[in-house]
């Protein structure tokens, strides 16, 4: 009896004991709550201002209509905040004008758990140049080599400015160890390599922005004029490239210039297989070719202002356009021919692909990068 009279005591120690031990709990699981909830709206206002960044870097670069200037600050209002684009000109690539254009996002609509915290931000930067659709800013890429063995010839990299094209331009393009022959006859624009190397053919392939199987197909460019395959200008007035206007002008197959009396030729030719040149003229636009360019010509001077691309038919399935060989080295020796002039000329490359359209400020391609959110 004496034994149950002395436990009579403990209860409430034990009480106040178990009400520690689930105060205790209960301020554990709160705090745990909090801190979770805290998380996960800090996360959601960062994610949140990852977006802005982004829809704006994109929305801003997509709506100018001129280069920016050397140095600039913009705002854009966007759904659930703003974004705040800086650009600063940074440097010439290959003689275009190239941007680092920053992008900070703000959130205002996505809560924080702490409402004394600040809008949560995010900023994204890229490097992007102001330039054309058109990747190949050299007199001549010959993606199946070339043989320039020639010494009375001459291939520039200089001409006029045009917005969007570099005034100054390698004189040639090719795949590494594609060129042989002189390098004395290429003469670059300043700060550009005389020969500019693309890496290996595949390399090189993929770094020309020209979607050949798109123009092939038609989906890309809309000819003016069309030829039937393996036609020349000898077979008449219908087969001849016009003398005059800014013309595209479609060849299938191979297509042999040897019509009389040409004069000049502007615009944009483009030819499926081999262009073979059997005459003189003077042609002022862009020439694609899908296979090489084979001269026979026989009697004077040959000129080529703006730029031209041979071996376009690797860019295809299987590297050939079906019925025809590989693409074959560019070869620019000729025994009976001497002092072919090729010079690269911004504004004339402009005119002949209005086509493709405008300039406009394209992102160059792994620049892109961001810094540590901040609440």
């Amino acid at each position: 009896m004496g034994l149950l009279a002395n436990r009579r005591g403990a209860t409430l120690p034990l009480s106040i004991l178990l009400l520690m031990v689930l105060t205790v709990g209960l301020a554990a699981g709160l705090a745990i709550v909090t801190s979770e909830r805290k998380v996960h709206g800090d996360h959601e206002a960062q994610m949140e201002a990852a977006t802005l960044a982004r829809t704006g870097l994109e929305r801003y670069q997509a709506q100018l209509t001129a280069a920016p200037p050397d140095s600039s600050r913009d705002s854009l209002g966007l759904t659930g905040g703003y974004a705040v684009i800086v650009t600063q000109r940074a440097t010439h690539l290959q003689g275009l004008e190239t941007y680092l254009v920053t992008s900070t996002g703000v959130s205002t609509a996505a809560g924080h758990f702490d409402p004394t915290a600040p809008p949560a931000r995010r900023t994204l930067a890229q490097y992007a140049t102001w330039r054309a659709p058109w990747t190949s800013y050299a007199t001549i890429t010959a993606l199946a080599g070339i043989d320039a063995d020639d010494h009375g010839d001459h291939i520039g990299g200089t001409g006029t400015a045009a917005s969007g094209y570099p005034t100054r331009a390698s004189a040639v393009a090719v795949p590494n160890s594609m060129y042989s022959g002189d390098s004395a006859i290429t003469m670059a624009g300043s700060n550009n390599p005389r020969i500019m190397y693309l890496g290996s053919q595949a390399d090189a392939v993929a770094a020309i922005g020209i979607d050949w199987a798109g123009i092939l197909a038609g989906t890309d460019v809309t000819p003016d004029t069309t030829y039937p395959a393996n036609s020349s200008g000898a077979m008449g007035a219908p087969y001849r490239l016009p003398t005059s206007g800014n013309r595209i002008m479609y060849a299938a197959g191979n297509y042999t210039f040897d019509q009389p009396g040409s004069g000049t030729l502007q615009g944009l030719l483009i030819v499926e297989n081999d262009l073979v040149v059997d005459t003189t003229f003077r042609f002022d636009g862009v020439i694609l070719v899908g296979g090489t360019i084979i001269d026979t010509t026989t009697s004077t001077s040959l000129i080529f202002n703006g730029a031209i691309v041979t071996g376009l038919n690797l860019k295809l399935p299987g590297g050939t356009l079906p019925g025809y060989p590989a693409p074959g080295q560019l070869r620019l020796t000729n025994n009976y021919h001497h002092g072919r002039t090729f010079d690269w000329n911004a504004g004339i490359v402009r005119n002949a692909l209005t086509s493709f359209g405008p300039a406009r400020l394209r992102p160059l391609p792994g620049s892109r990068f961001d810094n540590i959110p901040d609440y």
